[in-house]
């Protein structure tokens, strides 16, 4: 297994506030997650997780920090595709509130988007 030692983020074309994730979120996430604490108040941010192989301890945390700060600024997150281990890391620590359900398709209203029934599912 090839693991990924960095982390980069490529905003989707055409889409706005809309990112794909790539590598492992770890400490060293910090710099690349930087320019995201500074988007405007109000906007929906969709994040694609399909190429995050690993999130580790220090990297939840810094999630956990970009989130908060930008629930305080009204924006509306949602965080998909995320592999299995991933997943039950962001339900352990409460980000799975953030997690969109597989095929919901809710582009209106405020707030995050609440885990799928199946998910509640162990």
């Amino acid at each position: 297994m090839n693991m990924v030692n960095t982390f980069s983020i490529q905003e989707i074309a055409g889409k706005d506030f809309h990112y794909n994730f790539i590598g492992s979120i770890d400490a060293h996430a910090g710099l690349v997650l930087d320019p995201l604490s500074v988007l405007p108040a109000g906007v929906h941010v969709l994040l694609d997780f399909s190429g995050v192989e690993r999130v580790n301890s220090m990297g939840l945390s810094l999630l956990l920090k970009l989130f908060e700060d930008w629930e305080r600024k009204k924006i509306r997150v949602e965080v998909q595709h995320l592999n299995r281990m991933v997943n039950m890391l962001f339900k352990i620590t409460g980000l799975g509130r953030f997690v969109k359900a597989e095929g919901d398709s809710q582009d209106s209203g405020a707030g995050t988007v609440v885990p799928s029934p199946e998910a509640l599912h162990v």
